[in-house]
């Protein structure tokens, strides 16, 4: 995902890596999903650890909305999502 910046800490990425990640483990039953982004993108970083995402790998610059940066490749399963969806989404 991307949001423009002025819609930043509004809670919308939650609600969409909320219903994306619901939708990918519960309708479709993907075990796992492998996420990425850049690595100096924080706010994406701590949405994917707070979603109890496990960073796995770096890699060396790719291209980004922005430039080339180093990327993180995370991964999540649905029994982390699981025991992690309500915790995710009151913002802890």
């Amino acid at each position: 995902f991307w949001l423009i910046p002025e819609h930043h800490r509004k809670g919308y990425m939650t609600e969409a890596v909320a219903a994306v990640n619901d939708f990918a483990f519960d309708v479709v039953g993907m075990p796992k999903m492998r996420l990425g982004n850049a690595e100096p993108n924080v706010a994406s970083h701590l949405l994917k650890a707070r979603a109890a995402a496990v960073l796995t790998e770096t890699n060396e610059d790719v291209p980004y909305i922005g430039g080339m940066f180093r990327e993180e490749i995370w991964e999540l399963t649905a029994d982390q999502w699981r025991k992690n969806r309500i915790r995710f989404l009151s913002g802890q």
